[in-house]
């Protein structure tokens, strides 16, 4: 079964299941049936072998049921995505020039450490959903919202933001 075709079903499931619920007022469990199908799809995807998975579409920013590790140079993106994986970025080496940008991190089910020089201007907001976002000095664990600027930022001038969001995974910050 292709990942097309399972998420198609899964839509057409959804809406015929909030029909019932609504139209009949019955009262089933639709988010957890749900959740219960696409653990059971992740699980035979990953029983079939890893050539299964070269149908779904990933770009360079993704990082999907692997591990990767991107550098300043390398990243051309604004936003970046680790889903059932772990991914490092290196932002020690960044240069002012580039400073004045918005990068997004997004983890689902996996981990991301992301490095940053503590002489630089940076604000992150990090949020977490079941999920862990950990800052210097501040940790945010299950649901919540945080903040942290290097001792550089200074919101008047040009500065990078980072914005992190964390769904049952583990977002790290680490200053250097």
């Amino acid at each position: 079964m292709g990942s097309g075709l399972f998420f198609g079903l899964f839509l057409i499931l959804l809406g015929f299941a909030l029909i019932i619920k609504y139209v009949f007022d019955l009262d089933i469990p639709v988010v957890r049936i749900l959740i219960a199908l696409l653990f059971v799809f992740i699980g035979i995807r990953m029983l079939l072998g890893k050539s299964v998975f070269q149908r779904i579409h990933v770009d360079n920013n993704d990082v999907i049921f692997s591990e990767s590790r991107f550098e300043w140079k390398d990243m051309n993106k604004n936003e970046y995505n680790v889903i059932f994986g772990k991914s490092v970025f290196d932002l020690r080496d960044l240069d002012s020039i580039k400073l004045h940008r918005t990068i997004e991190f997004n983890t689902i089910f996996g981990a991301t450490l992301v490095k940053i020089n503590q002489e630089l201007p940076v604000k992150i907001i990090a949020e977490g959903v079941f999920g862990s976002a950990r800052l210097p000095g501040r940790t945010t664990a299950v649901f919540g919202k945080t903040e942290y600027t290097t001792k550089a930022f200074d919101p008047e001038k040009e500065y990078l933001l980072i914005k992190a969001d964390v769904v049952f995974g583990d977002f790290e910050l680490r200053t250097h």
